[in-house]
């Protein structure tokens, strides 16, 4: 998929750009004149069910856990009342360059402009109820499979923030007749929101001086407050020679990023975008890549760190930039950047690729809780701290499999956690559940859960810590049949393994030998890694100490 420029091409590409000057930007009829909007970027409070299924490929008929409790998870955490809350730039930009690039797109002809909309209200959108929905349909790509991963080659490139990288694709693209959008964010922090504008050429002025010119569904050309700055050629993301860009948003801020600072900028060209495709949550069983969805919701909550039981980690000590470096970066683990503006988020998302199983160290800055979802494909973990202030650390293996454990150390000093697994046993047809609610255990001293006996039992064990939690049991089938088991106030001596499995599962209920308490035997608790892993960003911007684990 890496269609990226080549050196030896960008002479033959200039010449060829050179010529779109007049009919882009200084004819008589403006590009946005036709081909853009005729009403500005607009919010929509919630997606439904149906418009996600027509959105993607693979998606249940239903909002059902027990059939894809991946896709539920995305849904309900950003595509419902999320992606859009902020805008459709994404979907508006998108679906104007596939009706110019095939003459009509869902229906919808050439030119653009010949819709009706309300510019003075973003809320409105078009008055065409069929071309709202299309513009929602098409939102929806930005988190589509191919351009994911085609984000996270830019990123292991280390060229997320280079203005030159993005200025050479949008020719590169040209020259392929392959329209392109550009996506750009305010920061690296996947938190702080980003914007999708429509690419309408990429020119050269000079070393100092590239530019790539855009419609922004922020600016309409009909709205005379915005008309202005396309007619005085204003309508561009400057790149400088240093490889750094920067572009005066309407709200009259600059978003700007170079290579070792500042916001992302991403080409992606409408071939990747436009087809209807699979995210990453309906990937099946028979996927050729396995993939895992982290999430994390919280006011202020965000991931600070991941490494693997070979160093390897997400990013580079006490910042949020992305290690690219192969002998030290990780390299399968990549952001999303919702493109609505809507910052700042109380979630943050990264899609882990590539054979994600194996053993991760998980830091998480707790700001009075948070709530972390970790989905894959045979089973989905939701951990929950109540309270808490400070970097969280943990240990996971082999989540998304049918075997998944969990490690908490609690250095946060949450009051309590709530812990889920859900395994699916038969996909699209059964689920299990365990959950833990009101789960204690003193801060430092760890606590290990893991799933086993073929996805039938659940163990907990602590060497030092006396555990004390509330259980509830549980199966789901499609359909909504739940049969349900809760036990209050269960207790675990330290030292003791407890295996907490079902005698039937086809018939739930309360059974003394649900509870089995084995002898000890030895499980190795390695203490938390006390290097890179636990240097986080605080308030203040400088890298501290998180305490350690006694």
């Amino acid at each position: 998929m890496k269609n990226f420029v080549k050196t030896s091409d960008r002479i033959r590409i200039g010449l060829f750009l050179a010529g779109m000057v007049i009919g882009s930007q200084a004819g008589a009829q403006h590009w946005t004149a036709d081909n853009g909007w005729a009403f500005r970027n607009f919010d929509t409070a919630e997606f439904s069910w149906e418009l996600y299924r027509d959105t993607f490929i693979g998606i249940p008929p239903t909002r059902d856990p027990a059939a894809s409790g991946f896709d539920v998870l995305f849904y309900d955490y950003v595509y419902k009342s999320e992606l859009g809350a902020n805008g459709n730039c994404y979907g508006m930009s998108l679906t104007a360059l596939l009706i110019l690039e095939k003459g009509g797109h869902l229906g919808f002809c050439a030119p653009c402009a010949q819709y009706s909309g309300d510019l003075s209200a973003t809320a409105a959108g078009p008055t065409d109820p069929r071309l709202y929905r299309a513009i929602n349909q098409m939102h929806g790509h930005q988190v589509n499979l191919p351009s994911l991963k085609q984000y996270l080659e830019i990123i292991a490139l280390a060229k997320n923030r280079d203005g030159l990288f993005a200025f050479e694709q949008a020719q590169y693209y040209a020259l392929r007749d392959d329209p392109v959008l550009v996506s750009i964010t305010k920061s690296l922090s996947p938190i702080d929101g980003g914007h999708t504008m429509a690419v309408i050429s990429a020119l050269d002025f000079g070393v100092n001086d590239k530019r790539i010119y855009l419609y922004d569904p922020n600016r309409s050309w009909y709205d005379p407050a915005s008309q202005s700055w396309y007619t005085g050629g204003s309508n561009y993301i400057r790149i400088k020679s240093d490889r750094s860009w920067e572009f005066v948003m309407a709200g009259g801020t600059t978003w700007s990023g170079n290579p070792s600072s500042g916001g992302n900028i991403i080409i992606t060209p409408i071939s990747l975008a436009g087809p209807r495709a699979r995210t990453p949550s309906s990937m099946g069983l028979n996927a050729l890549t396995f993939i895992n969805e982290f999430f994390i919701y919280g006011s202020g909550s965000d991931l600070e760190q991941v490494t693997n039981s070979q160093g390897k980690r997400l990013f580079k000590p006490g910042t949020k930039e992305i290690d690219t470096d192969p002998a030290t970066g990780l390299l399968n683990i990549v952001p999303f950047y919702p493109s609505d503006q809507g910052a700042p988020y109380d979630f943050s998302i990264y899609y882990q690729l590539d054979n994600p199983g194996g053993e991760l160290d998980v830091q998480v800055r707790n700001r009075g809780g948070y709530r972390l979802d970790i989905a894959g494909m045979l089973s989905h973990l939701r951990l929950e701290a109540i309270g808490g202030e400070g970097s969280d650390i943990f240990r996971i293996r082999d989540m998304g499999t049918a075997s998944p454990s969990l490690i908490l150390f609690n250095n946060a000093g949450a009051q309590s956690y709530n812990a889920t697994f859900t395994q699916i046993v038969r996909p699209g047809q059964e689920a299990r559940v365990f959950k833990m609610t009101g789960l204690q255990s003193e801060a430092g001293l760890p606590v290990q859960m893991q799933i086993v006996q073929n996805q039938s039992a659940l163990e907990l064990f602590s060497e030092k810590a006396h555990l004390a939690y509330n259980l509830e049991i549980e199966r789901r089938l499609v359909g909504g049949v739940i049969d349900t088991v809760r036990l209050p106030a269960v207790q675990l001596d330290p030292g003791n393994i407890q295996v907490i499995r079902p005698p039937d599962w086809k018939i739930l209920k309360l059974d003394p030998n649900l509870f089995l308490k084995l002898n000890p035997r030895p499980i190795a608790f390695p203490t938390p890694p006390i290097g890179d892993l636990l240097l986080s960003v605080p308030d203040d911007g400088q890298p501290d100490q998180a305490g350690q684990v006694r």
